[in-house]
């Protein structure tokens, strides 16, 4: 129906670095729906700054689209000062990872080689302050996934 909105994500993967540089992203050609070029539309990015706008899954739901999954967590009360730690991405497919706002990068453990998203320190809260966990995850992932602080980096083999 020519009132409903189309929205579409793209993602970016980088360039190449190596042969010729003819190394295309985006949409690089005319949109088109059932053989229709479509007109009139804007692109736009999407600003994670401040995500509480953004709608975010149960984590009891499966989806195959991409998604944002949400979660906090305190850190222990005996902890102290927060050290630097790793975040496992084992058993999520690939997307990004943003904690207490902080983008700690991209994942993609299938592919590797690294597993783990390295989490500084200075980015955690104390106790009893909470930590907030912002994963996009660009492809379907099993509806009770985790993530865990670990203390040193994982890598695939």
């Amino acid at each position: 129906e020519a009132s409903q909105p189309l929205s579409l994500l793209v993602e970016n993967q980088g360039h190449i670095n190596y042969g010729q540089m003819f190394d295309l992203k985006g949409l690089v050609k005319n949109v088109t729906l059932n053989g229709e070029t479509l007109t009139g539309w804007r692109q736009t990015g999407y600003p994670l700054e401040n995500v509480s706008h953004v709608a975010t899954l149960p984590t009891a739901e499966q989806v195959d689209l991409p998604a944002f999954y949400s979660g906090r967590f305190q850190l222990p009360e005996t902890l102290g000062m927060p050290l630097d730690t790793f975040v496992d991405m084992t058993g999520w497919n690939k997307g990004v990872l943003y904690v207490n706002g902080h983008n700690l990068g991209r994942y993609w453990p299938v592919e590797g080689p690294q597993v783990t998203l390295y989490l500084p320190g200075p980015y955690l809260l104390q106790y009893p302050e909470y930590n907030t966990v912002l994963v996009l995850e660009l492809e379907k992932v099993h509806p009770n996934r985790t993530i865990e602080l670990v203390p040193a980096p994982i890598w695939k083999e």
